[in-house]
């Protein structure tokens, strides 16, 4: 596809979200975390997607993990750098004005999508993404059905044992530390140590731990005006939908006035789109 009109989107997309991150009076909406939990301990991992319907295109996003007592979060580490600052001054006594937070919001990368896993209760929350709405969905947190082997590799200075198992249609090989911790990124978890390596057999998906924190970070979720409850799988069909038919939906939407010729050629354009989940 004409890396143009890719372009053209992304550029709209970008202006939808920094827009709608300010009131009328050019100052950032502050959406403060609703806490659940205090971290004691966060690890960062960076995860190496691969889109095989765009001639093997590569990601790298950096994610990010915190633990706390009763709750794990999981999502990005540029929203993780973004509440920081908003940590830093709670109260917003100096606010960003729009060009200074489209250039935070750039050199943070936040991916808004996140997880907070009830440890109590065994549930997992997941806040998405599709299009400009928000969703959220509950489920059980997934069971694994590990396999042990007596590899070993070392990762981020640890010596980690090796696992593999098959979950929603890919076959992963997991690298587990004795960090007492039995999680580790995205939904993965149950073994008798903090996983630092992640990979699936097709090389599409890999996490790999590259830096580990103690910061005092609260654990929760961020508030929304507007965010509706529905179901893993709806989810996930509506968010292929709109990844595999970005240009389409845009062009529908009327956010852009665009000639037929040139509406016509964005329509075409899908987004990146390789899910971790495949069933």
């Amino acid at each position: 596809m004409n890396e143009k009109f890719k372009g053209a989107i992304v550029f709209v997309f970008m202006t939808i979200v920094i827009s709608g991150a300010f009131d009328a009076f050019g100052k950032r909406w502050h959406r403060p975390v609703v806490a659940q939990d205090t971290a004691f301990m966060e690890m960062v991992y960076i995860h190496v997607n691969v889109d095989p319907k765009d001639d093997n295109r590569e990601k790298a996003d950096y994610e990010m993990l915190a633990v706390g007592d009763e709750y794990l979060w999981y999502g990005g580490y540029g929203d993780y750098q973004l509440d920081s600052i908003g940590l830093a001054d709670p109260e917003w006594t100096i606010a960003p004005t729009r060009e200074e937070y489209g250039k935070i919001y750039d050199e943070c990368e936040p991916i808004t999508v996140y997880m907070l896993t009830n440890k109590s209760d065994s549930t997992l929350a997941y806040y998405g993404k599709v299009f400009i709405n928000y969703y959220r969905y509950e489920e059980p947190v997934p069971k694994f059905d590990w396999k042990y082997e007596d590899e070993t590799r070392e990762v981020m200075g640890y010596e980690c044992r090796k696992a593999t198992t098959r979950w929603r249609g890919r076959d992963w090989t997991a690298w587990y530390s004795e960090i007492p911790v039995s999680a580790g990124p995205w939904k993965f978890n149950g073994l008798p140590g903090l996983i630092l390596r992640l990979e699936d057999s097709k090389g599409e998906h890999m996490f790999e731990a590259v830096d580990s924190k103690d910061h005092v970070y609260p654990i929760g979720w961020r508030r929304k005006s507007i965010i509706s409850k529905t179901t893993r799988e709806k989810y996930n069909a509506d968010l292929r939908d709109y990844k595999e038919n970005a240009g389409a939906m845009l062009v529908d939407s009327g956010m852009v006035q665009v000639d037929e010729n040139r509406g016509a050629n964005m329509r075409k354009v899908r987004l990146f789109y390789n899910p971790i989940e495949l069933e």
